[in-house]
């Protein structure tokens, strides 16, 4: 199985992989103008659409919109390390209004493509509506403070530059004007994480919990920032409990997976990781599969995993080293029979 998965190190249980952190599927390196998040629409029903939608991209400062081609494909380019918020606006008939949240984040200086996949979700009973979105700016707090809501903002300007030495500064000055300004302990929590400074992100969650126990924003980047740390155990309480406040979110779901995964939890890894991939359509879960699927010696399944990878993601930096994968597994099935 690969050694390397989106950009960090992996463990290896009897020969397979169990990565230890997850943002999405990182594809093929384009010019030196920022990363590329890309990806396909799908109808309720897994079809195509026969006509373009509009599909907009926002994130604090930063508002994009695009049209897909006749495929129901997407792309938007010139993306720094933060997240964004996808969204497809329903038509009032077949499909609802369907949002996901992306991750893009790399400890590479080259930038990268990300792949996410989204499936619409059905106006029909059968299928599952998502709710909103959790809100990502502060709120409307009127509590908060004009001089610390300014300080919020000039920090979510410097993220949005790539500025984030004076976003940090920003956003601290924010939360020492107003201690309980949960959206900029938030912030500075994503902040911290996506520098790699875990321990930081980890207390900034947990003030931001302290303040808003049942909000899911904290509670799913401290579990991410527990898994990132390798801390499984300690993760899964806060994961497990931001898909309970937040079902359908994909991100959470393959966190969890994934720390089921390093603790043994073999089963619930498989369940939500599938249902990471249902929810979302990431095809890196489909390596993590794989992974438990080659420890739990199922190498027919492992091989059919990392093929149906390579499906959704050909042009994946990693599809040379599945593909060596799949032939080993395939020669491993041979040598049974």
């Amino acid at each position: 199985m690969p050694s390397r998965v989106l950009g960090t190190s992996s463990n290896r249980v009897r020969g397979g992989l169990v990565a230890t952190s997850i943002i999405l599927c990182a594809g093929l390196v384009l010019a030196q103008s920022g990363h590329t998040l890309l990806g396909r629409i799908f109808l309720p029903d897994g079809g195509t659409p026969a006509h373009p939608m509009k599909i907009t991209l926002t994130s604090p400062g930063l508002t994009l919109s695009t049209l897909t081609d006749s495929e129901g494909r997407y792309a938007f380019s010139g993306l720094s390390n933060r997240a964004y918020d996808l969204t497809i606006e329903g038509d009032n008939q077949t499909y609802e209004t369907t949002r996901v949240t992306v991750e893009v984040f790399t400890y590479s200086a080259a930038p990268n493509d990300y792949t996410q996949n989204i499936q619409l979700k059905g106006r029909d009973l059968r299928f599952v509506s998502r709710p909103a979105a959790p809100s990502t700016i502060d709120e409307g707090d009127a509590a908060v403070p004009a001089k610390a809501r300014k300080e919020f903002e000039e920090g979510e300007k410097s993220i949005a530059e790539n500025n984030t030495p004076m976003a940090i500064a920003h956003l601290r000055e924010a939360v020492s004007l107003y201690p309980s300004y949960y959206t900029a302990l938030v912030t500075l929590g994503d902040t911290y994480e996506r520098l790699g400074r875990y321990d930081d992100a980890v207390t900034s969650y947990k003030e931001a919990i302290d303040i808003k126990p049942d909000r899911v924003r904290a509670i799913a980047g401290l579990g991410a920032a527990l898994t990132r740390q390798k801390k499984y155990s300690d993760a899964l309480p806060w994961l497990r409990k931001s898909v309970e406040l937040d079902n359908q979110s994909s991100i959470s779901y393959l966190y969890l997976g994934l720390a089921e995964l390093n603790t043994g939890n073999l089963a619930d890894s498989e369940r939500d990781l599938r249902k990471a991939y249902a929810i979302g359509k990431q095809p890196v879960a489909h390596i993590y599969l794989a992974s438990m699927y080659e420890h739990n010696d199922d190498l027919a399944r492992a091989r059919d995993e990392l093929e149906l990878f390579l499906k959704e993601a050909p042009d994946s930096p990693q599809a040379p080293e599945i593909r060596d994968d799949i032939a080993k597994i395939k020669k491993r099935l041979d040598e049974k029979h």
